[in-house]
């Protein structure tokens, strides 16, 4: 006697749970993998804002030779501390920076500083000429707690 090896009605049915059951596994994985947070990378943008905020810190703060700012007067006096610290001051309110200094081609020295870098910063640099005086200024600026900003 030979067995009945015929699908039975009930086989489809298992086949169709079968698949579901798979879908539904792959869809409930895939759905797990896309809910995991990439970071986003640096933004261009987020960098260049700082460096125009270093600049504009920079160039508020040496003012020119006809209306100078708080940070020539200070230079021309030779106080490079002061200068860097005015220089600092004039950053916008959510970055942090430091300051280097140097006069007629030395090299540049740490004259002033709010901490140490988190995360990412940039460097601005500056030339100027006071008095007889040449004057190399670097501007490094990163954000409060490091994050990205936009």
């Amino acid at each position: 006697m030979e067995a009945d090896v015929r699908p039975s009605a009930d086989d489809g049915q298992v086949h169709i749970l079968e698949m579901l059951t798979l879908f539904w596994l792959f869809f409930s994985t895939a759905a797990f993998l896309l809910r995991v947070d990439v970071p986003n990378p640096n933004s261009p943008a987020s960098d260049g804002a700082m460096e125009y905020a270093a600049r504009d810190a920079i160039e508020l703060s040496l003012g020119s030779e006809t209306s100078p700012g708080p940070a020539y007067s200070h230079l021309l006096n030779h106080d490079s501390s002061q200068a860097c610290s005015v220089i600092i001051d004039d950053l916008p309110v959510q970055y942090l920076g430091r300051c280097w200094i140097s006069m007629n081609h030395a090299e540049l020295e740490l004259a002033f500083s709010d901490g140490q870098p988190e995360g990412r910063s940039i460097t601005a640099y500056r030339m100027a000429v006071i008095g007889d005086d040449l004057w190399t200024i670097g501007i490094q600026v990163w954000p409060i707690g490091g994050g990205i900003t936009t």
